[in-house]
């Protein structure tokens, strides 16, 4: 049986998706930086919902969506955002979520990886 040699890299494919980590904060991944066209090194504000038939995360570009309320600010250099009362609010689990392909009305949607590919 051969060796499989350990490479020191996780080799996730590079989908868009956000990760959201156990101190609540949302983290933008660099593949979604790039579909929604956002120059490195430039702050994002963006729009974020939650659906709670199915647990999908929602973000909404302002202008693209008829949508309003509290723009949350992805910062410039690590492109996080804090989102502790949201997080909380909706009992959201820290994870990574994938970018599902479809849009919803302009909203991009993700799942939490693992319901995703179980």
């Amino acid at each position: 049986m051969p060796f499989i040699v350990y490479t020191g890299s996780t080799h996730r494919t590079v989908e868009p998706a956000l990760t959201v980590d156990k101190a609540s904060r949302i983290y933008m991944n660099a593949a979604l930086r790039d579909l929604l066209g956002i120059p490195k090194g430039q702050p994002f504000h963006a729009l974020i919902g939650y659906d709670e038939s199915n647990g999908n995360i929602g973000l909404a570009v302002p202008g693209e969506v008829k949508d309003s309320g509290k723009l949350m600010v992805f910062d410039r250099t690590r492109y996080y955002a804090t989102a502790k009362g949201f997080v909380s609010k909706h009992a959201i689990k820290p994870g990574r979520y994938v970018r599902i392909p479809q849009n919803w009305n302009g909203w991009h949607q993700f799942r939490r990886e693992d319901i995703l590919n179980p």
